[in-house]
């Protein structure tokens, strides 16, 4: 499927592939998807979105959030199928708002391969429990996620399932096979209030499932700030969703965790967020590399931690952090 708007009338090619190319110069009109939409791919192998536009907006409505899908179907049963790839190109903002998705992922009961979900905008906001998301749910591995922003990244908020915004590459609990890499790049980056990016593992027990590895670079700032507690709990902890950054492998999964590099002109993390490379399971837990030109401060309880279950003889990874300024406050 290949999806595009232009505001003036002009020559737009067809590809012997079958993909459209639009020309340079000409102003971009705006793609919504709303109430619900649904733009779906999946099937046992192929399947691609391309969508061109100024701004791109993924939103909710009466009848619950809009979804743009690739990925695997459980009719397939070969582990060469391919799933294609999702691409978004705005020359403005694309915004996925009310619980709305984008995803890629290799179906419960599927096996095969999930693609590629590649992200180039101005600016990009994950709000209301919004996700971009590469999974494994059946067996298979996901694919990447790749988002470049010339200007700033907004992952905030839940919805009122307790699930947070932003982005998700995982391998979910009953699935086998290997989490896919998130490479976010931009100008400022903030997750605010539940904001997550995450390459999980949880898989299946004794399987060998690894988390990705994740690298966020910054030209000005990164801030992961906040937690939000869970409407209607009257409990704090168990239902508070952080703000974080993790690569993390679930209980008794024989995985590894993934590294998380971050590079930045200054990291700031407050009010109980964190960062972590961690497993529950039976392996390594990843390396954590923090680079910022300037300042890093960590604030009221919050933490940057890597570690490993205490009954595996495996161990955690190293933290290293580069900086000038290094602030640490309760």
């Amino acid at each position: 499927v290949d999806l595009g708007g232009l505001s003036s009338a002009v020559t737009v090619t067809i590809e012997s592939d079958g993909n459209l190319t639009f020309p340079e110069g000409v102003a971009r009109a705006n793609v919504i998807f709303s109430n619900a939409a649904d733009v779906d791919v999946r099937s046992d192998g192929g399947g691609s979105i391309s969508v061109n536009a100024n701004n791109i907006d993924v939103l909710g409505g009466e009848f619950g959030g809009s979804s743009v899908a690739a990925g695997i179907l459980p009719e397939s049963t070969s582990a060469d199928a391919q799933a294609g790839d999702i691409n978004l190109n705005a020359t403005g903002t694309i915004s996925l708002i009310q619980g709305s998705s984008i995803f890629n992922q290799v179906d419960s009961g599927a096996t095969g391969n999930a693609g590629n979900i590649i992200v180039n905008t101005e600016n990009l906001s994950l709000l209301d429990g919004s996700q971009i998301t590469a999974g494994v749910f059946g067996t298979g591995n996901a694919g990447k996620v790749e988002i470049v922003a010339s200007e700033d990244i907004t992952f905030q908020g839940i919805d009122n399932s307790g699930l947070p915004s932003g982005v998700v590459n995982n391998v979910a609990s009953g699935g086998v096979g290997n989490a896919g890499n998130v490479v976010i790049t931009a100008s400022n980056i903030n997750l605010i209030d539940g904001g997550r990016i995450s390459s999980d593992a949880f898989g299946t027990e004794d399987a060998d499932n690894n988390a990705g590895n994740i690298e966020i670079n910054a030209t000005n700032n990164i801030t992961i700030s906040g937690a939000t507690e869970f409407a209607g709990s009257e409990e704090f902890f168990p239902t508070v969703i952080f703000s974080q950054v993790s690569s993390q492998t679930g209980t008794n999964v024989a995985g590894n965790a993934g590294d998380i590099k971050i590079d930045a002109n200054s990291l700031a993390i407050s009010d109980r967020a964190f960062l972590s490379s961690s497993t529950n399971g039976q392996g390594s837990a990843g390396n954590i590399g923090v680079d910022a030109a300037t300042s890093v401060s960590l604030s009221d309880a919050s933490s940057i931690f890597s570690q490993v279950n205490s009954d595996t003889k495996q161990e955690g990874g190293e933290i290293t952090v580069d900086t000038v300024d290094l602030s640490l406050s309760y």
